[in-house]
């Protein structure tokens, strides 16, 4: 090559085509795969180099092509070194992969023999021990490929391959039922093996964390799925078992804690869509994507760990769950809602999920009581919080105050878990309403017999009726929520005095508020006749005197009281004062107006400061002029 002049070769009519046969590289440099499976395992470049040298001479080419040649021998005579009938649960699937995997080992061998003809004429060693003396069919089958495949031509290539079987050999079966197979590639599990693999390149990959196109950190890598899904295709791992494998080492890593619940939802969904199967699917290979999605068709021992992993991340799940949910009451939330997608869309939406109500049951019946436990501790923390420890520091503004938090709580569950009210079997909200307030309305009673026996001065009146105001709504939420339990609390006899209280307030006060509003009044109309609304022709102190009437009436309308009752009295009360109040206001209203009656004429005032003597002339001059002079009454303004 190094001293060819290219010139005279290129253009001409005479140039001819230079092959050069380039040897195969031993560099680990030039081998992609060897890389990745150093980087998985943390290898060197230079121990791996070492191991490539040391056993090139075993892996070769040849070696690979003896392995294929002696699977396909093990899959004719129903051997142990591979899959058989005995692995499934119907023939059919047997049949169904055992038709898929012939065809998929001869498009190998040919891959093998077009890259090396000569591979074709190679026929040492390609048996089984017992067929070593019966290998004469197998010579005159690769010769005939070999002959194919020199001249050119790879028709028909398939079915040759395919017609290569051992029937005619006359071999008993239970004759190699038992062989020890001396593959060079294919490992004695393939299955184990590939699951170490796989563990290995999820632990790298979560390690390296390498996004993909989208942005979004793939489960396994480009170049490790690149790898897995070589090295299935060199120990002939089947289609079906690659990602259930996958599966199981994910089950492993999560049950050790070494990945989250976003890596184990990755990897149902890596084994709900399985690309590299879907690639396969378009091969020649017949059936392969419903022998992926049909279970029937996989071995029984593929569907039981399945099942087991199904299982196993079931538990570990709920467990976590349990973990999380200690914290369901505390003031940041807990996420769980990753645990219930998971669970609802990837395990209990499986029909293969081995369904056990019973446990399911037990796991709610354990969750409940965890939570109840918790919604204890949850309350003491709020007596603790908002009661003095001091009997004798207690009043009723800490009864409302722990009122209010108990509430307060509540509403803010019940907004938690508003989307999610049933987690596993168990009820956070209806749990923790059930506990804190049966609680709160038996300590409130206590609570409030305590303050009124200790107070040393009489409670406030307006103290009382906020105490009264919030546990009549507490006493509401109580009988929505639990209407078969009593509210211990018995608000109204307790309650009852600060309102009889409040009503000889009122009834004491009623007089003043009349005299006071009379007082204040200038007697004028609000609007001038014929300005206004009739009713504005009035002044304001009955106004006044009215409008406190009617608040106080409401104040006692606003409490709702429970007991008619007792209600009935405390409106008779309240009537009473207000009667009261009207006949004060009718008096000093009387008593002006008797007064202005009573008040003298300009005439008569005058008449009173004369002397008799001129009385007597005024006399004198009313008989001359025959009649009596009658002066008109004139009214106040505030009167008229």
């Amino acid at each position: 090559m190094h001293d060819i002049d290219l010139t005279t070769q290129n253009g001409s009519s005479t140039s001819k085509t230079i092959e050069v046969e380039v040897p195969p590289s031993y560099e680990v440099k030039d081998m992609p795969s060897v890389l990745a499976i150093s980087r998985i395992f943390e290898k060197s470049y230079g121990q791996v180099q070492d191991d490539i040298n040391q056993h090139k001479s075993q892996w070769t080419e040849e070696a690979a092509l003896k392995d294929l040649k002696i699977y396909q021998q093990c899959i004719s005579l129903k051997t142990k070194a591979t899959i058989n009938f005995e692995d499934f649960d119907t023939e059919e699937a047997y049949e169904l992969w055992k038709k898929n995997e012939i065809s998929e080992i001869s498009q190998m061998l040919f891959s093998i023999i077009q890259i090396n003809p000569k591979l074709a004429k190679t026929t040492t060693g390609t048996s089984l021990p017992q067929l070593q003396t019966n290998s004469g069919a197998n010579e005159s089958d690769f010769a005939e490929i070999s002959k194919t495949l020199s001249g050119g031509s790879t028709d028909g290539f398939y079915s040759s391959f395919d017609s290569i079987n051992m029937a005619g050999l006359n071999i008993q079966e239970d004759e190699v039922q038992d062989v020890e197979i001396p593959f060079t590639f294919i490992p004695p599990d393939q299955r184990l093996y590939y699951r170490a693999v796989v563990k290995e390149a999820l632990i790298h990959d979560k390690r390296e964390q390498v996004p993909s196109d989208t942005g979004e950190t793939p489960l396994i890598s480009k170049k490790s799925a690149e790898l897995l899904q070589e090295l299935a295709s060199r120990w002939r791992v089947p289609i079906f078992s690659r990602r259930i494998l996958v599966l199981d080492a994910i089950r492993e890593l999560y049950e050790d804690h070494d990945i989250g619940l976003e890596t184990v939802d990755k990897a149902f969904i890596y084994y709900k869509e399985a690309p590299e199967e879907k690639k396969k699917a378009n091969r020649k290979s017949t059936n392969v994507q419903d022998v992926v999605s049909d279970w029937t068709k996989w071995t029984m021992k593929d569907l039981t760990m399945y099942q087991q992993c199904l299982s196993a991340i079931h538990s570990n799940l709920l467990r976590d769950l349990f973990q999380v949910m200690q914290g369901a009451y505390a003031t940041k939330a807990p996420s769980f809602g990753m645990f219930l997608y998971v669970l609802s869309e990837h395990i209990y939406d499986d029909e293969l999920f081995p369904k056990s109500e019973r446990d399911l049951d037990a796991f709610g019946e354990r969750l409940s009581a965890s939570l109840n436990e918790r919604a204890i501790e949850k309350y003491q923390e709020l007596l603790e919080k908002y009661l003095p420890k001091a009997e004798e520091e207690w009043e009723f503004y800490h009864v409302i105050e722990l009122g209010k938090a108990v509430v307060n709580i509540c509403d803010k569950i019940q907004k938690r878990y508003k989307k999610a009210p049933v987690i596993a079997g168990a009820r956070p909200l209806m749990l923790l309403v059930k506990k804190l307030l049966p609680a709160l309305s038996g300590d409130a009673q206590h609570l409030v017999e305590k303050i009124m026996q200790n107070a040393k001065e009489e409670i406030p009146i307006s103290d009382g009726f906020d105490l009264y105001r919030e546990f009549v709504e507490i006493r509401n939420v109580h009988n929505n929520v639990l209407p078969k339990e009593t509210f211990k609390f018995n608000v109204e006899h307790f309650m009852q005095e600060f309102v009889w209280r409040w009503l000889t307030t009122i009834e004491e006060s009623v007089p003043g508020w009349v005299d006071g509003a009379i007082k204040q009044d200038q007697f004028q109309m609000i609007t001038p006749p014929g300005r206004g609304p009739e009713e504005q022709r009035h002044s304001v102190s009955v106004f006044d005197v009215f409008r406190s009437f009617r608040e106080s009436n409401n104040q006692l309308l606003e409490l709702n009281w429970d007991d008619p009752y007792q209600n009935a009295k405390f409106f008779t009360k309240m009537s009473k004062a207000i009667g009261v109040g009207i006949a004060r206001y009718c008096e000093l209203v009387e008593q002006k107006f008797s007064r202005e009656m009573d008040r003298l004429s300009p005439a008569q005032e005058a008449a009173l400061k004369q002397t008799q003597q001129e009385k007597w002339v005024q006399l004198a001059k009313n008989a001359i002029s025959g009649k009596d002079k009658i002066d008109p009454f004139n009214f106040f303004p505030e009167v008229s």
